[in-house]
């Protein structure tokens, strides 16, 4: 009897509990269809392309236009304490290979504009950029999709392991730059 009384009691409160919508989280095939849905000609290009590493460089087309993907459709935030996370780049280009639509794929409905934003030190004239943040502009806010913190040994510039971040020397000036990235992976002025 108690335990009836106890699982009366618990639907009685999840049923209480106001309904949320499930949101497609990346990689899922909610995820991949709102892909096709607002980006697929840049659905089609990334596919076409070959999948980033470790090292690709970060303004490779692929990595862009890859991560413009993962911010179209997911509207969470990156979490600024656990930096530099890569995605599983296949497993998203097979969750998209999935979804394909069987005929031409068209824009359903308006993507939201990504962009590349970079951070830069400007120390004795030389200019480097030590952090790269994929950015989901909305119509109020903009909001961080990914960040890549990067330092520098002499003049190479290099990629930080998950969780660690390159802060500048307190006084150090800094500048931040914004660029679109568009359907093929190109950075376009914003």
């Amino acid at each position: 009897m108690t335990k009836f009384i106890l699982s009366a009691a618990a639907l009685m409160l999840c049923a209480t509990i106001p309904f949320a919508p499930t949101l497609a989280k990346v990689g899922d095939g909610a995820w991949a269809q709102c892909v096709w849905a607002t980006a697929p000609e840049a659905a089609e290009a990334w596919l076409g392309m070959p999948r980033p590493k470790w090292m690709t460089r970060y303004d490779e087309p692929s990595v862009l236009l890859g991560h413009k993907l993962l911010a179209t459709c997911d509207n969470s935030a990156a979490n600024p304490m656990k930096p530099n996370r890569m995605p599983n780049w296949g497993a998203l280009a097979g969750a998209i290979r999935k979804a394909k639509p069987k005929g031409p794929a068209t824009a359903t409905k308006p993507a939201q504009p990504v962009a590349l934003c970079q951070t830069s030190t400007d120390q004795a004239g030389v200019r480097r950029v030590f952090l790269y943040e994929v950015v989901r502009r909305g119509e109020s806010a903009e909001t961080i999709a990914f960040q890549q913190y990067y330092a520098n040994e002499g003049d190479l510039p290099l990629k930080l392991p998950q969780d660690l971040r390159m802060v500048p020397e307190a006084g150090t000036k800094t500048e931040r730059n914004c660029r679109l990235i568009g359907d093929k992976g190109e950075l376009k002025d914003a």
